[in-house]
């Protein structure tokens, strides 16, 4: 992507299917040592509400700035630069560690 605003969007797309693996990883580790049967449509339901908010708050972040703060672009190497708000912190270090905890 050449513009900041491309390259917003693709991580944007990114967000897409990167937020579902923590809860992947630990459905498989739940299957893989035997306790599929937490597996039920409960727990989809509980778990699937952080990775689904995530992605909402990611594509509305430039009304509230949750995600990003802001961006730099560092041209000469065809890049940018994400400056994290608290959002990305809850989300990814928290949800990801609440995640792997379980296994």
């Amino acid at each position: 992507a050449t513009t900041v605003r491309l390259k917003v969007f693709f991580s944007q797309i990114e967000y897409l299917f990167a937020s579902f693996v923590p809860l992947q990883f630990l459905g498989f580790a739940f299957f893989y040592t035997g306790r599929s049967q937490w597996l039920n449509s409960r727990f989809y339901r509980y778990a699937y509400v952080f990775p689904i908010t995530l992605i909402v708050l990611v594509f509305t972040n430039k009304y509230h700035l949750f995600i990003w703060t802001g961006f730099s672009d560092i041209s000469s190497y065809n890049l940018i630069e994400y400056q994290h708000g608290i959002g990305f912190y809850i989300f990814w270090v928290g949800h990801a560690y609440v995640c792997y905890r379980q296994v």
